[in-house]
């Protein structure tokens, strides 16, 4: 099979970018025949490798089997060249099938093409997008999802929501969990020890943030719902909890420390504030390094994850495989999880029934991660498992036309 990937969207931040970097890179890894992958510049390739292990990474070649088509016109962006050069460039190729991870196709002609919905949030409520990103898909996701031979879902959740809205399109919708990334897959399976203090490199510099915490891991935008998740954590902290909210991605704040003596805040100057006064009880560490972010994970009490609308929820995936339960809304898919270890909360909108929840759910930590250690396996959302899946239904669609 002669198979196209569009890798445009490896630069967005959030589900979207991270899924097309984890399909990118699983397919590397696993995919035996001719690989086209569709990239804006060739040094985003080092994007996509990131997913894998550190020792996959060190040992890794570029197999002839795979191509990497470059754009010639690498400063345009990403829309355009999606809808102009990628048709021109795929159409060349001769190509099998073609994947395109970012909600909207191109306008090729003559090869089967695959279609990734993450969320409905462009179809149902378009004003928790920016505006860029509004505009393009009111102009081309309808049109994609009608010229779509295939749909793939990433969660039940997302593929039922979908064939309300389009019922007619429900005969070509697919669901296909995603995975976790091969490095995450790989650091979730090692050994470690429990500690009490997390140190983390953020762009403050180094922080020494002591248990218990609960992290949000996302950027920071409408969909998210953060002012409810602060208005529910300080209300949680009003009822005597330890713990601190630890927010990564999105902007970095600089720390304020409350001064131990005296009830103002003080502020550090040194570049190491493991040493300064007691730390507040929110942190928003923006970006920090893949490995400090698996510590967050191991060493969280919850994972929390109450967006307005969710199309998977890659943070709660994460948690769960370093056995961290998760805190999610009812209209999350991660609320299908089937196993233990995800709590659920019926109005994320309500930061008083948030909070009430969040304290019960606390309060039963250790039952809740008993549930989570006996009901969770990281197989079923591995790479290969999803790798799998996803050339059943290639292969099912390119069979079909043959047979044609």
């Amino acid at each position: 099979m002669r198979l196209g990937v569009s890798t445009l969207a490896v630069h967005t931040p959030g589900g979207v970018g991270r899924y097309a970097r984890i399909l990118a890179a699983t397919l590397l890894k696993y995919f035996r025949g001719e690989l086209f992958l569709f990239l804006q510049r060739e040094s985003d390739l080092h994007l996509i490798l990131h997913e894998l292990s550190p020792e996959e990474r060190m040992s890794f070649e570029l197999p002839a089997r795979v191509h990497l088509v470059t754009s010639r016109y690498p400063f345009l962006r990403r829309y355009l060249l999606h809808q102009w050069e990628l048709p021109r460039r795929f159409g060349e190729l001769g190509l099998d099938a073609y994947l395109d991870p970012d909600y909207v196709l191109p306008p090729l002609k003559g090869t089967r093409r695959h279609l990734v919905v993450h969320d409905v949030t462009p179809f149902t409520r378009p004003a928790l997008m920016g505006l860029k990103a509004r505009l393009i898909y009111r102009l081309s996701a309808h049109r994609s999802l009608m010229d779509a031979d295939g749909i793939i879902c990433v969660s039940e959740h997302t593929r039922r929501r979908l064939a309300e809205l389009f019922p007619s399109l429900a005969g070509k919708m697919h669901r296909l969990v995603s995975c976790l990334s091969p490095k995450f897959q790989n650091w979730a399976q090692q050994s470690y020890h429990h500690v009490r203090v997390v140190r983390v490199n953020a762009p403050q510099g180094s922080i020494a943030i002591p248990r218990p915490f609960v992290l949000f891991v996302g950027v920071e935008g409408p969909r998210k719902n953060i002012g409810v998740l602060s208005r529910a954590f300080l209300a949680l902290k009003a009822q005597g909890f330890p713990h601190r909210l630890v927010m990564v991605g999105g902007k970095a704040e600089r720390i304020q420390r409350f001064a131990q003596a005296a009830p103002q805040m003080a502020v550090s100057s040194g570049p190491d504030f493991a040493s300064a006064p007691v730390l507040p009880p929110v942190l928003r560490l923006g970006h920090v390094p893949d490995e400090d972010l698996v510590a967050l994970y191991r060493h969280a009490d919850l994972v929390i994850l109450i967006s307005l609308e969710e199309g998977f929820g890659y943070p709660i995936l994460e948690g769960l495989a370093f056995r961290t339960p998760g805190f999610v809304g009812a209209n999350s898919p991660m609320a299908d999880y089937g196993g233990r270890g995800v709590v659920v909360v019926e109005r994320v909108d309500d930061a008083h029934e948030v909070a009430s929840k969040l304290a019960r759910a606390l309060r039963e930590l250790p039952e809740i991660c008993r549930g989570l250690a006996s009901s969770f396996q990281r197989e079923d959302y591995s790479p290969r498992r999803y790798y799998e899946e996803l050339i059943g239904i290639l292969r099912e669609g390119h069979a079909s036309e043959a047979a044609g």
